[in-house]
């Protein structure tokens, strides 16, 4: 719903801070005594603005620290994390150990799990899943295929 106010609906933040110059202030309040949506939303807004929460006291410092520290290319210690280094280490462990039990667990490959092999797999490395094999076909096979792939 449009009441002709949208230009003061931008200044209600600033209102319920108690931020604006009186010009403007004296403009919004003209509005507000005109639109009981805009006095809900100032309402809400003014809510907001007084339980928000305070910053730390010492948030300034911290943040010159910070800045201070980068510009010095020394970073500032991570509070509450690990290193990246740490952490690349520590994924290393996990995959060495996880591979050492996979390994233990498996044990030697036994022959009976040879032997259930297709003989073509353990004997002749030549052939490869997919490759084309013409050993098998006759002269025959061997021309009409010859035919058929010059058409």
């Amino acid at each position: 719903m449009s009441t002709g106010h949208e230009d003061v609906r931008d200044l209600l933040p600033d209102h319920a801070a108690g931020r604006l110059p009186e010009a403007a202030r004296a403009r919004v309040e003209r509005a507000l005594s005109e639109d009981g949506d805009l006095r809900d939303e100032l309402a809400l807004l003014t809510a907001l603005w007084r339980d928000r929460p305070e910053p730390p006291a010492d948030l300034a410092d911290q943040v010159r620290a910070r800045v201070a520290s980068e510009l010095r290319g020394t970073p500032a210690p991570a509070r509450g994390r690990w290193p990246m280094w740490q952490l690349s280490a520590a994924a290393l462990v996990v995959v060495a150990l996880g591979t050492a039990l996979l390994w233990q667990r498996r044990g030697e490959p036994q022959a009976a799990d040879i032997e259930a092999l297709p003989r073509s797999w353990t004997l002749d490395e030549s052939i490869v899943a997919g490759g084309l094999v013409l050993d098998a076909l006759s002269d025959e096979a061997l021309r009409t295929l010859a035919q058929e792939l010059e058409r």
